[in-house]
């Protein structure tokens, strides 16, 4: 958006595209899923029985997240803000995670957002490499995304506030009952 010359149409057949869509949508859900119930399912639950408090408890299993993430091609940009950007990330959804006692946002923001990247835009230098989005990203910028990464996933967790409210609601009348 304040770089517009680094996009570029990536000049993609319909045919690819097509093709892209079709796996995307089929292999994309399947992959974020796996991914949410590992790390918020299986991991949140088992770090949870030793660390009590949400923002603790989603700091670690964030890190934990983004460490899976290290490996990408993207970190050869800048390790430090990179990872910072899959820090937050991790450490937002584990939050929403927590506080709506639920996987099924983030599963659906997870997939959401990977299959916007697949679809519309993709880096040499991204784990999508050149797969035939629709836009070609010249440059990224680690700080510019980090500053986007931070101001959406806020906008999101406001987003998600009524389905927060919602499961504190319930606990409490639960400790009522």
């Amino acid at each position: 958006m304040f770089n517009h010359s680094d996009y570029s149409w990536n000049h993609v057949s319909l045919k690819e595209y097509a093709l892209l869509v079709l796996i995307t949508l089929l292999l994309v859900p399947i992959q974020t899923t796996t991914e949410e119930l590992f790390f918020r399912g299986l991991l949140l639950q088992w770090v949870s029985k030793k660390v009590k408090r949400p923002i603790l408890l989603a700091i670690i299993v964030g890190l934990m997240f983004s460490i899976g993430h290290f490996a990408n091609p993207e970190m050869n940009k800048s390790i430090i803000l990179v990872g910072l950007d899959y820090i937050v990330a991790g450490f937002a959804l584990t939050y929403i995670a927590i506080k709506t006692k639920s996987l099924e946002i983030t599963i659906g923001a997870h997939a959401a957002n990977n299959m916007f990247l697949a679809l519309f835009l993709t880096t040499d230098d991204s784990v999508f490499r050149s797969i035939p989005s629709l836009f070609k990203v010249a440059n990224t910028e680690p700080v510019a995304n980090l500053i986007w990464s931070i101001v959406m996933f806020s906008v999101f967790y406001i987003l998600c506030r009524g389905k927060i409210k919602k499961e504190e609601a319930a606990d409490k009348d639960q400790l009522i009952a």
